[in-house]
């Protein structure tokens, strides 16, 4: 099962002081080409909070996540998956997950890198 980390203001000094999310390592794509060797989330600073998200107890729903992104005012600037990829396991994107999540975005200014394939499966 999917799960999601919500930062309200993150310490990472890439990103600077603003709402961070993580998603836990099942959405990450086999086409990614940082996936076997290379890849930040699993052996930079952020991985061992990522790899608490392996743990059910510890990460927060996709309607959790979602709350908490409309809950931001609007205009705010925020990222989208410091570690893991767009909703959907593998290769494939979960429309009804990813439209939720656009959703909640609203008027917000969030953003986000993939390394999903570019096709719908």
């Amino acid at each position: 099962m999917t799960q999601y980390h919500f930062t309200a203001k993150s310490r990472n000094v890439k990103t600077g002081p603003i709402p961070t999310t993580m998603t836990s390592a099942d959405t990450c794509p086999d086409a990614c080409p940082l996936k076997a060797a290379g890849c930040y989330a699993a052996h930079g600073h952020v991985a061992m909070h990522w790899r608490k998200l392996s743990d059910p107890r510890n990460g927060i729903t996709l309607d959790e996540l979602c709350d908490k992104i409309m809950a931001l005012p609007e205009g705010t600037l925020w990222r989208h998956d410091v570690a893991g990829d767009l909703p959907g396991h593998g290769d494939a994107i979960d429309d009804s997950a990813m439209h939720q999540l656009i959703g909640s975005n609203g008027r917000r200014q969030g953003f986000t890198y993939t390394h999903k394939p570019p096709h719908v499966a």
